[in-house]
């Protein structure tokens, strides 16, 4: 009974690779390695032809070897394209897999994409130098306003210098503006807290010294008359 149950399951087990098995060797066929190799080429022609027209190949003798090992990729692609549409049937498309077709053009696909990685490589370069042409280098150090008000209020600076940095700004809406400054001010609000309880304090403690300061002058006057 025991070894009845493991032959069911061993059984089991095949029956249920067997799907798998055949999608993997459905992707080897010579058919869908040739679907592979038609779009990565037309993909590489295209791209030639794009960066071509807009002059991003400005080696010569790169572009000559290229357009020369592209003609020569079609056409070995035309020879592998015959032999596959001569497997009409799924055996001998097995055949031709077991004779090595499959091989054959899953090399030349694999060619095909390192030339389409050079294609990419030289024209994304040509294209950073001739961006690096046309635009200007920023010179401009000018810090902007959240930055500005960040380095104001975590050096100390007092809160009227905050005011006029903000108000000084070129803004033409006054919402727009009061909306800025909420904004703005709500990443450092517990640096501003700090700041107005301080000036608060030292307000408090001038305040303090000057009553003192008047209730000695007022004893002082007192002692005098008496």
């Amino acid at each position: 009974m025991l070894m009845m149950r493991n032959w069911t399951r061993c059984i089991l087990g095949i029956v249920g690779l067997c799907p798998m098995v055949l999608s993997f060797l459905e992707g080897q066929l010579p058919s869908a390695r040739l679907r592979e190799l038609d779009e990565t080429l037309s993909d590489t022609s295209s791209l030639f032809r794009s960066v071509t027209e807009e002059g991003l190949l400005t080696n010569t003798t790169f572009l000559i070897q290229t357009e020369s090992g592209l003609a020569e990729m079609h056409w070995r692609a035309g020879e592998l394209r015959a032999k596959t549409h001569t497997a009409t049937t799924t055996i001998k498309e097995f055949k031709a897999l077991m004779n090595g077709l499959s091989h054959k053009i899953s090399l030349l696909s694999a060619e095909v994409k390192d030339l389409r990685a050079a294609i990419s490589t030289t024209s994304a370069k040509e294209r950073d130098k001739l961006l690096g042409r046309q635009v200007p280098p920023n010179n401009d150090t000018t810090l902007p306003l959240g930055c500005e008000i960040g380095t104001r209020l975590s050096t100390g600076h007092s809160v009227h210098a905050l005011s006029h940095i903000i108000t000084s700004q070129p803004v033409q809406d006054s919402l727009f503006l009061a909306f800025r400054i909420l904004r703005l001010l709500l990443p450092n609000i517990h640096i501003l807290i700090i700041i107005l309880l301080r000036d608060m304090s030292c307000a408090y403690l001038w305040m303090l010294r000057i009553h003192c300061r008047m209730m000695e002058i007022a004893m002082i006057n007192l002692t005098g008359r008496s």
